[in-house]
């Protein structure tokens, strides 16, 4: 049934009739037995619900122009909340009632790890794209980001969104899947992103609530060519790629858990959040899955056995901690999460480590990034850290990495040839570490006044990445001996004592 009292609070303020409230309460009651059947199923008062064949309800009104209200998960668990309007420009009279209430007044997604993100359309203003939309912080009513105004009604485009460092982990993804499934509910089969960001973060975020509409090897290439130059520049011409609703559906199977799936011909796990941390689903390649936190199918004994998911950190391509692990469709079997979330810090990477990781992170960034990178390079601090549920992580001070690599180096070191391990562990370092350099580097670049001519960034790329491949050639060989030495190892323990 629809449960806590969060829930029933955002469904006061929205004009549904008692008695329809009671047969949705029915409805999603009977939605969690075994067997209950996906479609359409009849409210009264012109109210209805979608069941999906993963368990969740959508509630809509009008028959002719339906409009989506709130959605539920298979537990009752409220996920958006929307409420609608007549259009401000319409006149009261005798045809008021007649008219679709098509006009978003404010619409609210749930914050994996708590809260909600309130939309509030056309009150705000933007210096790039004019009439804007708010994303706010509904706890604190605080103004986190502006995103290009939007017609609710008939969404044709995909909005940029000023700052979305500053929204809530997983809240600017909750976003993009209300726009893909109210572009879904709409019957849009394809749009086209519009605006000055296209960062690889935002096509990344895109492709868990959408799809490009062509196989492009290349899509992500011609989506986020000019990222930066067009950032600056203002443009707001559309991405050359098209993309296809194709959202998720959330369930929370347990507090601080949130699952998002996706039906197809099987249900698929696409992200599993626990708190604030997102573990992404992941395929080995190679014999090896991808470094960080991730989603993994379990082996499995035989082809009749039921599908197993683990939730966990993966180092050295293998799964080094298992948090949670699910069943095929999202709901817990074994709960392993860690009690607390005290990080113990470890010692300082030393400086040929320093060297190597910003050197690489800006070879492995678009070349305007690369000299923000290397001028991070002596004022952020890296530490070893016993880090509960991350790789790496960025708590304002310093960037934090593992300290667990080096036990699952010691772990899998028998049977294993030692260099190629040591390349294995240097590398998720890198990883781990290049993206939160990259973020700080990205936010410096876009705070600069003035804002710098392309040609005075040309010679400041070119500069940064000589001086960067310098440094690569002259620290990895060294980081690789004190690997091989046995240095990563000595700092896990250190940080294995500190924890005692």
């Amino acid at each position: 049934m629809i449960s806590g009292k969060d829930n029933n609070r955002l469904l006061q303020l929205l004009p549904i009739p008692p008695d329809v409230t009671k047969r949705l309460d029915a409805l999603i009651l009977a939605g969690e037995a075994a067997g209950a059947r996906p479609g359409r199923v009849g409210l009264g008062d012109g109210w209805w619900a979608r069941r999906s064949p993963i368990g969740g309800t959508v509630l809509f009104d009008h028959e002719t122009a339906p409009r989506r209200w709130a959605q539920f998960d298979r537990n009752g668990t409220l996920h958006a909340v929307l409420r609608w309007q007549r259009p401000s420009s319409l006149q009261s009279g005798t045809l008021a009632g007649d008219v679709p209430l098509q006009e978003l007044a404010w619409a609210r997604v749930r914050v994996p790890g708590g809260g909600w993100l309130e939309i509030e359309p056309g009150s705000a203003s933007h210096p790039i794209w004019g009439r804007s939309d708010r994303l706010i912080d509904a706890e604190s009513g605080k103004t986190l980001a502006r995103l290009a105004a939007q017609d609710y009604g008939r969404l044709s485009w995909i909005p940029p969104v000023d700052h979305p460092a500053a929204i809530p982990a997983g809240g600017g993804e909750a976003v993009i899947n209300l726009l893909a499934a109210l572009m879904a509910d709409q019957g849009r089969e394809s749009v086209k992103y519009r605006g000055p960001y296209p960062t690889h973060q935002l096509f990344d975020a895109l492709c868990r609530s959408f799809t490009p509409t062509e196989i492009d090897r290349d899509a992500r290439e011609r989506f986020c060519n000019g990222e930066l130059s067009q950032a600056w520049a203002g443009e707001m011409e559309p991405s050359p790629v098209r993309w296809a609703p194709r959202p998720w559906e959330p369930l929370t199977p347990a507090p601080g858990v949130e699952v998002r799936l996706r039906a197809g011909d099987c249900v698929e796990i696409d992200t599993v959040w626990v708190g604030r941390v997102p573990f992404r689903r992941a395929e080995r390649h190679e014999g090896r899955l991808p470094c960080g936190e991730r989603v993994w199918i379990a082996p499995s004994p035989g082809k009749a056995a039921a599908t197993r998911y683990h939730a966990g950190l993966v180092m050295l391509g293998e799964p080094y901690k298992n948090f949670l692990t699910l069943d095929g469709g999202g709901n817990i079997i074994e709960d392993r999460r860690p009690t607390g979330r005290r990080v113990v810090s470890g010692p300082p990477l030393t400086s040929v480590w320093h060297d190597l990781v910003f050197a690489w992170s800006a070879l492995h960034s678009t070349p305007p990034l690369a000299s923000s990178v290397m001028a991070l390079r002596g004022s952020v601090p890296l530490r070893w850290a016993a880090l509960p549920l991350r790789l790496a992580h960025d708590n304002g001070n310093e960037l934090l990495v593992n300290s667990g690599l080096a036990n699952q180096y010691r772990r899998l070191l028998p049977g294993h040839e030692r260099a190629k391990l040591g390349l294995l562990l240097i590398s998720d370092v890198l990883q781990g570490l290049a993206s939160l350099i990259r973020a700080r580097a990205r936010m410096a670049l876009e705070r600069r006044r003035p804002v710098p001519r392309p040609e005075a960034l040309t010679r400041e790329a070119r500069r940064a990445l000589t001086e960067a491949g310098e440094r690569v050639a002259k620290a990895a060989p060294l980081v690789l001996r004190a690997v091989a030495a046995g240095e990563a190892v000595v700092a896990g323990e250190a940080v294995a004592a500190g924890e005692a």
